[in-house]
């Protein structure tokens, strides 16, 4: 692992420890190789957490971020007891968008120029799903 890798983990340690934050490898399951990472930020105890993601460009539209998500869901709903989730994405990155919405979660609006990265400031579109949500649509997946 190299030491930019190592020192991303590191860095979530003390909100992991705090029971704040909690942050998955995402890795392909023929060969473990690591393409990207998912996790639950900002963790309010029975109540809510943000979901955020970031798959490596040659993995993109394989299907890997749904499939953590809904893993990650089914996490914070069950083992957290938390009653809402809610993530966000860049508007200029609409396949983001795709995948919140795959996972159930509805758009909520949308902030512009809210976030300023690398000197640009960046809109931003809000996602949210509640538990009873989650409890309805995974109810019916599994009938499918």
């Amino acid at each position: 692992m190299n030491g930019e890798a190592e020192k991303w983990i590191a860095m979530h340690q003390p909100e992991f420890d705090r029971g704040r934050c909690v942050t998955f490898a995402v890795t392909r399951k023929t060969d473990g190789v690591l393409v990207g990472a998912i996790g639950l930020s900002g963790m309010v105890a029975g109540h809510q957490a943000e979901l955020g993601y970031w798959i490596g460009q040659p993995y993109w539209n394989q299907g890997f971020c749904t499939e953590a998500g809904r893993a990650v869901l089914r996490y914070a709903f069950s083992k957290f007891r938390l009653i809402r989730v809610h993530g966000i994405h860049f508007s200029r990155n609409p396949a983001s968008g795709q995948v919140m919405r795959k996972l159930g979660m509805r758009h909520e609006g949308s902030r512009r120029q809210h976030v300023r990265k690398w000197d640009l400031f960046e809109d931003i579109e809000l996602y949210g799903i509640l538990k009873t949500d989650w409890l309805h649509s995974d109810r019916k997946s599994s009938r499918s």
